[in-house]
């Protein structure tokens, strides 16, 4: 009985140890952030750059809701965007980090058009988001965010008239964004 009581009482301090500190910089449930990010977008032969805005909503503190929308540049006559409902659980760390793995549905659509502007194809796909952030509080409101993000969708083609010999898909696609947030 006594190695048991000493497991236990092992057991609770090593929890109590290890447990999540509380930092004022943390967000409490009901909180809002907005915030813009700078989007790289890959899908092989196209490498996009973009910019995007979104609106999460913290529905307890660690689980955090997010709406987003991406637009990309056009590179070799295909040009992106996309619109993506988002689930980030957030690790609160030490000194104002913290990780979340992100998880959520997408809608991405690509448009191929030549460069003499006479013919164009656009494409829309449905998919899965994959990936992970990290966070950096900068003060109790302003936060700065890194991620990297799997968007699988069905592979669409968007047909090149010109040369056929390309192939611009619509997804999967790998984004890979900076930004910065206003917490609420």
């Amino acid at each position: 009985m006594k190695k048991v009581f000493l497991f236990f009482c092992l057991a609770l301090f090593t929890i109590s140890a290890s447990a999540e500190y509380y930092d004022e910089r943390e967000a409490e449930a009901g909180d809002w952030a907005i915030g813009l990010n700078i989007n790289q977008g890959t899908c092989n032969p196209v490498f996009n750059l973009g910019l995007g805005g979104k609106l999460q909503f913290y529905a307890t503190r660690s689980l955090r809701l997010e709406a987003n929308f991406n637009g990309f540049f056009k590179f070799r006559d295909v040009s992106y965007w996309d619109i993506n409902l988002n689930a980030h659980y957030v690790i609160y760390m030490k000194k104002g980090f913290s990780l979340y793995p992100i998880l959520g549905a997408t809608f991405m659509h690509g448009r191929y058009q030549n460069e003499d502007l006479d013919y164009s194809n656009r494409e829309g796909s449905f998919g899965l988001n994959a990936g992970l952030g990290l966070q950096y509080d900068i003060t109790e409101n302003l936060y700065v965010m890194a991620e990297g993000m799997y968007k699988y969708g069905s592979k669409r083609c968007l047909d090149d008239y010109d040369d056929s010999d390309k192939d611009f898909f619509v997804g999967p696609r790998v984004h890979v964004n900076v930004g910065i947030a206003y917490r609420f």
